[in-house]
């Protein structure tokens, strides 16, 4: 499993960083009292926003990493949670979309699935 490149930088940027836990439990509404609820799973996926700024040279780095060693985004990353500092997997999920900020450099928001 491939590692995030030591070429891009280690953590997204913190304004835009965003992370939403997963609808885990299943609940049953009852006849009578509150609905009866308990966990789906213990493997949830959570999905996150890591936005980034890439120099130009960075983004090169970023699309061969992207398109060579993920497969397109079919094989997940070995990476360092930003916040937690846990050693954590993730998937990139299509499309990654690349926005041109000025000056050479790029913003680049991967939405990603972080996996169990």
């Amino acid at each position: 499993m491939p590692d995030w490149p030591s070429t891009l930088p280690d953590e997204p940027i913190e304004s835009g960083y965003e992370e939403t836990f997963a609808d885990n439990l299943l609940r049953t509404e009852m006849d009578k009292g509150p609905p009866k609820v308990r966990r789906r799973t213990q493997a949830n996926v959570n999905k996150a926003t890591f936005p980034f700024i890439f120099t130009k040279a960075e983004l090169g780095y970023f699309t061969t990493f992207y398109k060579v060693d993920l497969a397109e985004g079919a094989l997940p990353v070995d990476w360092t949670h930003p916040i937690h500092g846990t050693s954590i997997q993730f998937n990139i999920v299509p499309p990654v979309k690349v926005t041109p900020i000025g000056g050479g450099f790029f913003s680049v928001n991967l939405t990603v699935e972080i996996l169990p």
